[in-house]
């Protein structure tokens, strides 16, 4: 009799254990969360573009490699646009002094193969490259007045005459969208190297690099001559709306997965710096002042939960609301801030009273994880480090070097 009144408890209990009636209901994500965007042309990879991802929210696609040291410097590359990387996790370069041309390295850092173009002379407008979905790698070359699509072998697909400016982006369908000079336009050209349209107007800042909101329809571009930004239908190819103002010097937009665009600029009325936010039909979302100055101000971060971070004289922290979360006295560089899929911020720093330089990684709080010196004979960089899946490169534009850490 007690065997079977424990085997009948125990039944009951697997029984209630089991029920499923009454599942758990799915946690509420808090508001300002950040959805991944599907984008099928772009590489699955790390860092497959300048600034991440087409709408330029400077997240790594995966974490920040433990690193220790800086295991191989290479003198013989100038660099002069960002490195990317693609799904093979090899890293893709534009160097622009002896060699020229575009560089491939392994993901151990060694050479790989070269696409050698004319010397182009320490030119800043070079585009950093992006990797498509098929292992392309796009990228201009104002030396030639071109674009170029070459393989991941190293093979010419096509070449665009263009006269180039600074970034690209790409749409979901493909389609490579590039700033020209002369005239001062925004280009598209389809997959297969065909200009398509060209959208000329004189407020386009073609030293930059444009946004694209995440159903792929709309482009934001910075502006210069009053206007700093720009809202452009990419269906019509035409102006949506613009906001008069000044954007700060390489600072470039945000767009987050609700659509929101986020800008550093002075409006035209006010004399104070500051972060804006505005809704994808051009309505302020509200603006934090920093009336500190530009220190070096380049474009702001966003971490999956909607908090902003953005350099003026300190490193700040804004959280989707626009309410500053915290500042901290970092002394970023001019470089773009990486964020990973857990939230850790890695940037370059110069503490300038003793000339340190150091690679720094922070947590949300802004309290340093991990951090090594770099070497005091390195002044100043650009662009973010360029990550695959256990190792970084950073290439510093002003000098002959790059870093290959581990």
């Amino acid at each position: 009799m007690k065997l079977l009144v424990i085997i009948l408890t125990i039944t009951l209990l697997a029984i209630t254990s089991c029920d499923t009636t009454n599942p758990k209901p799915p946690e509420e994500k808090p508001e300002g969360y950040q959805e991944d965007i599907p984008w099928p042309s772009l590489a699955n990879s790390p860092w497959p573009m300048y600034h991440g991802n087409p709408m330029g929210t400077g997240r790594l696609n995966g974490t920040i490699p433990a690193f220790s040291k800086i295991e191989k410097t290479f003198d013989n590359y100038v660099a002069t646009s960002g490195a990317v990387v693609g799904e093979d996790s090899c890293f893709y370069f534009v160097a622009a002094a002896i060699p020229s041309g575009l560089v491939c390295f392994t993901p151990l850092g060694e050479k790989k193969w070269i696409y050698e173009l004319p010397r182009a002379f320490y030119n800043f407008s070079i585009s950093t490259p992006l990797v498509t979905k098929n292992g392309d790698i796009i990228f201009g070359y104002p030396r030639t007045d071109s674009v170029y699509s070459i393989s991941s072998k190293g093979e010419l697909n096509w070449r665009v005459a263009l006269n180039c400016d600074y970034e690209l982006n790409i749409g979901k369908d493909g389609t490579i969208y590039s700033y020209s000079k002369e005239p001062t336009a925004i280009n598209a050209i389809s997959k297969d190297g065909e200009l398509m349209w060209t959208l000329q107007n004189n407020y386009f800042k073609t030293f930059s690099a444009m946004a694209i909101s995440p159903d792929g329809n709309s482009l934001y571009s910075p502006g210069v001559l009053g206007v700093a930004l720009l809202a452009v239908d990419l269906n019509s190819q035409s102006i949506k709306w613009q906001i008069d103002g000044i954007i700060t010097p390489f600072a470039t937009p945000l767009v987050d997965s609700q659509g929101n665009v986020y800008v550093v600029l002075t409006k035209t009325e006010e004399t104070e710096l500051g972060l804006f936010s505005y809704t994808p039909e051009g309505k302020l979302r509200w603006k934090v002042i920093l009336n500190e100055g530009e220190h070096s101000v380049y474009s702001p971060t966003m971490d999956r939960y909607g908090n902003i971070y953005v350099n003026f004289k300190n490193l700040y922290s804004i959280d989707y609301e626009g309410n500053i979360l915290w500042k901290k006295d970092f002394q970023v560089i001019p470089n773009e801030l990486l964020i990973d899929e857990m939230d850790n911020i890695l940037f370059v720093e110069r503490e300038f009273v003793d000339d340190i330089l150091s690679l720094i990684q922070i947590n949300t709080k802004g309290e340093v994880v991990n951090q090594i010196a770099l070497p005091n004979s390195l002044n100043f960089q650009y662009y973010s480090p360029a990550i695959n899946y256990h190792s970084i490169l950073l290439p510093l534009t002003n000098t002959n070097k790059l870093l290959y850490i581990k």
